[in-house]
């Protein structure tokens, strides 16, 4: 499999997850804690998607050309969001993680997938 294949798979899940409503996320992430799945087979599976997608890793080369389109991107959009922050007071409500990029999931997302991996096996 190429890997422009995985990469649009990966999309896809975590597009996917997305759509999932927060109160969903929320449970699969308590099941996860407790060390369990979640009892609804379709849920599981796409939790399982997505984190198979958040953990998996983004050949160099891509990354290198990831970098390089979108670090001038990141920057203007993290000054956004911290104008923004303080301005409006948010306290840091605008600058979580950006979950729709591969490869850039908040430290709880990654953790929550990889709770879910090892519950899989």
């Amino acid at each position: 499999m190429d890997s422009g294949s995985g990469h649009k798979r990966d999309i896809i899940a975590v597009q996917s997850w997305n759509c999932v409503p927060h109160r969903t996320r929320r449970e699969v992430r308590k099941y996860a804690r407790k060390g369990r799945l979640h009892p609804d087979p379709r849920v599981t599976e796409m939790s399982i998607k997505w984190a198979e997608a958040v953990l998996r890793k983004v050949p160099r080369k891509e990354r290198r050309i990831e970098f390089d389109v979108n670090f001038m991107y990141m920057t203007v959009y993290m000054v956004f969001l911290g104008v923004a922050d303080f301005l409006t007071g948010a306290d840091g409500a605008f600058l979580g993680g950006s979950s729709g990029n591969r490869g850039k999931h908040s430290l709880l997302e990654k953790r929550t997938a990889r709770r879910i991996m090892n519950l899989r096996d």
